[in-house]
């Protein structure tokens, strides 16, 4: 090709006796018109048919298959998953990651401890702010609503060292052979027969005497495959498992054991589960009291039926704890809310907050938004970084929250947009006043390109309608019964109330996959000015006053405020942008992400008005 693009020396002295150049010894389109017309459609023959040549009979194609070796296994009664009581450790009195010696010269695993220890500390099940506690309060919020899978299915996913595919953390609800329909959990007093002073030394910081507690185990698992002669795989979970040996055999010798002894094609799965002989249980109980027969030296076995298994279904980006900075503001409070509700263990980044001034189960971390250092430490541990900062803010000091989240190793990030879409008004006067917004996703893509662990999401959810009715940003006075229309009032844009944008902020970190990397748009409706009206006209039974306003107007008053350095020309230049005939910049419904997040595609109108209409006493 690059023969047939180069000029011969008749070629090129045509070409210089007509005051043109060319270009010797590379590829070049200017050549082409200067060379014979056989060697230019040859060139241009060989560059179409590279492209299908290169693509398909010189490339290579490979497969990825990510599989996780990590989950969250919880034994517990049925009642944990119904908002029963549960308290740490468990049944077994000892914490995640320790190991215990067993019959025949075995050790027993009990978990991998999270908080990155050789074996956890007890004090964790205490600590709210810990792995272990959150991971349990997590799963206790919302594991009622995982996939239900059976026995054996349970068995092959977890008990050998196949890989996290499709599933990830794992509830298995279990039941004592013998006891009532209506029982809620195992009684300290009852499994180890304490007396009041053994229990007061050691556990009365932790379990109740004699509450039922509904949690008998919980701890993260890890499978390790171990090379050599016969590759074994150590499952750091087996004895909760039911399991006598450390190792589970990969050609899956373990398993076949436990389906003959057990029946696999029940639904229901007994077997013997084994509670560690820790020195921290045996020096609980009373010297003076002869020990249940079925605890010895070195374990006991409880007889167990399982009643149901449910597993979170697994995506490759695994959200549970999420961090809001602004959290206690005016959208972020219903934020916070609404991730509680949904079952994330949220924390709040602030500078001088109380923690009694925030939900329950919420952790207030106090930083130095100043200090890229101090936001790091605080966002470590976080999965997601949720910022609803007010737009004041949004420059120098979001960029430094987003490169603190980056550092700490976030896997998610979402900016403070929550308004007009700005990745559509870069260039126009608007744009200048939110360049900071539109500057940090830029910085965000680059980061998401950097490293495929981090990765960001935009929403776009036009003006707070609900929100903005009551503090009368849109023109509409209840009281006065007066009403500003800007040009015809017959543009549409978008609009959304406060709880619904908290919901596709939930939405978007349980479907961290489908929503990596974009940036969406919500609305609870699109209406116009003239619609919202006739609505309200119609509710109080009377015409309001209306006071006309001419977008044109606007535009000059916000561009010289913009030429003076004067950024609360953004009220004005919004107005424009939203209400300005043929330029209100709805969204084509095609483009909303109401679908995909699960919301409703449109919220009810006539009912936020009225709603909003009678907590101003006007009907």
């Amino acid at each position: 090709m690059q023969v047939l693009n180069a000029p011969t020396r008749d070629e090129v002295d045509r070409a210089h006796a007509k005051g043109r150049w060319l270009e010797i010894g590379i590829p070049s389109i200017k050549n082409a018109f200067h060379v014979s017309g056989f060697k230019t459609l040859a060139w241009v023959l060989f560059n179409i048919s590279s492209v299908p040549i290169h693509l398909l009979s010189n490339s290579a194609v490979f497969e990825t298959d990510y599989q996780g070796n990590q989950w969250w296994l919880t034994m517990a009664s049925e009642s944990f998953l119904q908002g029963g009581k549960y308290y740490g450790p468990g049944a077994g009195l000892i914490s995640t990651g320790q190991e215990n010696h067993g019959p025949n010269a075995y050790w027993i695993q009990y978990g991998t401890n999270p908080e990155g220890w050789s074996s956890g500390s007890i004090n964790a099940y205490n600590d709210a702010q810990s792995n272990v506690a959150r991971n349990i309060s997590a799963t206790a919020a919302n594991a009622g609503n995982w996939k239900n899978i059976s026995a054996a299915s349970c068995r092959a996913e977890y008990q050998t060292c196949q890989g996290r595919r499709q599933y990830h953390d794992l509830v298995m609800v279990l039941d004592i052979q013998g006891e009532s329909e209506d029982y809620e959990g195992w009684v300290l007093n009852d499994l180890y027969n304490m007396s009041e002073t053994s229990y007061a030394t050691t556990w009365d910081a932790y379990i109740p005497l004699s509450e039922p507690n509904s949690l008998w185990f919980a701890g993260l698992c890890t499978n390790e495959a171990r090379p050599g002669e016969h590759v074994k795989c150590d499952n750091q979970c087996i004895g909760p498992l039911g399991l006598a040996s450390y190792f589970a055999q990969t050609s899956n010798e373990a398993l076949i054991k436990v389906e003959q002894k057990h029946h696999s094609a029940e639904q229901n799965w007994t077997f013997q589960w084994t509670t560690p002989g820790s020195p921290a249980v045996f020096d609980a109980l009373d010297e003076h009291q002869e020990r249940p027969d079925y605890l010895n030296d070195d374990m006991a076995m409880i007889n167990f039926i399982l009643l149901k298994i449910v597993v979170w279904k697994m995506s490759l980006i695994h959200i549970r704890h999420v961090a809001v900075v602004g959290g206690t503001g005016s959208l972020g409070k219903y934020i916070v809310k609404e991730l509680v509700d949904q079952g994330f263990q949220v924390s709040i980044l602030s500078r001088d907050h109380k923690q009694d001034e925030v939900l329950n189960g919420v952790i207030v971390k106090t930083v130095d938004y100043n200090d890229l250092e101090s936001l790091k430490a605080a966002l470590t541990g976080e999965d997601a970084v949720v910022s609803a900062i007010a737009s004041s803010a949004t420059g120098p000091q979001q960029q430094k929250l987003a490169d603190a989240a980056f550092a700490a190793g976030v896997k998610r990030f979402i900016p403070s947009e929550f308004g007009i879409n700005t990745r559509k008004v870069q260039g126009l006067p608007i744009g200048k006043i939110v360049a900071g917004k539109t500057n940090l996703v830029d910085d965000l893509q680059k980061k998401a390109e950097e490293n495929n662990g981090f990765s960001w999401t935009g929403l776009s959810n036009g003006l707070f309608f609900d929100l903005n009715l009551e503090l009368g940003i849109f023109g509409f006075d209840s009281k006065a019964k007066r009403a500003t229309i800007y040009d015809s009032g017959n543009e549409p844009f978008q609009t959304t109330n406060v709880g619904l944008i908290a919901k596709a902020v939930a939405s978007i970190l349980k479907h961290p996959d489908d929503t990596a990397n974009k940036y969406l748009s919500v609305a609870s409706f699109q209406p116009t000015l003239n619609q919202i009206l006739q609505i309200v006209e119609g509710e109080t039974g009377s015409k309001w006053t209306v006071d006309h306003v001419s977008t044109q107007d606007l535009q000059k008053v916000g561009e010289e405020k913009l030429a003076n350095g004067d950024f609360s020309a953004f009220r004005e230049l919004l107005r424009v942008h939203l209400y300005r005939d043929g330029e209100g910049h709805p969204v084509p419904k095609d483009e909303l992400a109401n679908k995909l997040l699960e919301l409703p595609e449109e919220e009810d109108l006539r009912g936020t008005l009225r709603k909003w209409l009678s907590s101003a006493g006007t009907v």
